[in-house]
């Protein structure tokens, strides 16, 4: 049997690897969390009726969680493809959160146009050519500045030399 508040009492108040308190606000690094906010009503894990949207290589999944498959935490999240069109995967998704809390629906709503913007910019900025900037280590830098100085130095013996024969 699971038992969300005792379950949200101890990751909030005992202890919570994907906990991120910051200046800001206090969020979570959950994969599955919708929101990214530390809260009673967006932690999947405290939650045994939870929904999100997540994306694997451009393709968006609506991952949904039940009581009833808590005892089996490999087939804890049901997986559905959501399609590429953005009007029928908001009508997938109310046709499988219909009984679900209007919160919840709502938020996931929110989770699939973010990527579903997200997605657009990434294809926007991918057909644009730009160029790419490539970082040096700081070693080789170093190393070569000192080369540089070296040589220098020795051009400058080797012309006293000359000079002074």
């Amino acid at each position: 049997m699971q038992n969300d508040e005792a379950i949200w009492h101890d990751i909030r108040y005992i202890h919570c690897c994907y906990m991120a308190k910051i200046e800001t606000g206090i969020f979570c690094r959950n994969p599955y969390n919708v929101t990214g906010i530390c809260s009673r009503s967006s932690c999947p894990l405290a939650n045994s009726r939870y929904a999100t949207i997540r994306d694997h290589d451009g393709v968006f999944y609506l991952y949904m969680k039940t009581i009833e498959r808590a005892h089996t935490p490999k087939h804890l999240w049901e997986r559905i493809k959501l399609p590429r069109n953005y009007e029928k995967a908001l009508e997938l998704i109310d046709k499988h959160l219909l009984y679900w809390p209007e919160m919840l629906q709502h938020m996931v709503k929110q989770r699939l146009t973010k990527l579903n913007q997200m997605r657009i910019r990434m294809r926007i900025l991918a057909l644009k050519t730009r160029e790419k900037i490539m970082s040096m280590p700081s070693l080789i830098l170093i190393q070569s500045r000192q080369r540089k100085s070296t040589l220098i130095q020795s051009n400058s013996l080797l012309e006293y030399a000359n000079h002074g024969s």
